[in-house]
């Protein structure tokens, strides 16, 4: 016979941010531990419950941001390639964010990024 065990968790108190997840006891153990909170599992650091909804918002526009962006890589190339020499040194910085930002989103470290998309200094 398996017994199946409820998890249980504990929110942050006395100033603390930590939240904790723990199993609950079985009567037994309840009796040989009787001032435990349960056998610990895991427990979630800077645990804030107010943001919640903005970190849900964020996830939920990830998709609509990912496409935005790269549009914008796309138009600040083609206004690269296009514009004169006054203008590129302007350019480069937000054009090299706008590809960390979008090489992140696909995974790709550093390096990987840089294969994937040519330096923007290079063509400077």
């Amino acid at each position: 016979m398996v017994l199946k065990k409820s998890w249980k968790v504990i929110e942050p108190t006395n100033g603390s941010t930590d939240l904790h997840i723990y199993e609950e006891y079985t009567e037994k153990e309840k009796q040989k531990y009787p001032y435990s909170q349960g056998i610990w599992l895991a427990s979630v650091r800077n645990y804030h419950k107010d943001k919640q909804q903005e970190n849900a918002r964020l996830i939920a526009a990830a998709p609509d941001m990912y496409k935005v962006l790269k549009d914008v890589e796309r138009v600040l190339g083609d206004v690269f390639e296009t514009s004169n020499d006054d203008h590129q040194p302007q350019l480069v910085p937000i054009l090299m964010k706008v590809q960390r930002a979008i090489s992140k989103a696909e995974g790709m470290d550093d390096e990987e990024s840089r294969s994937a998309r040519p330096d923007v200094h290079e063509r400077v």
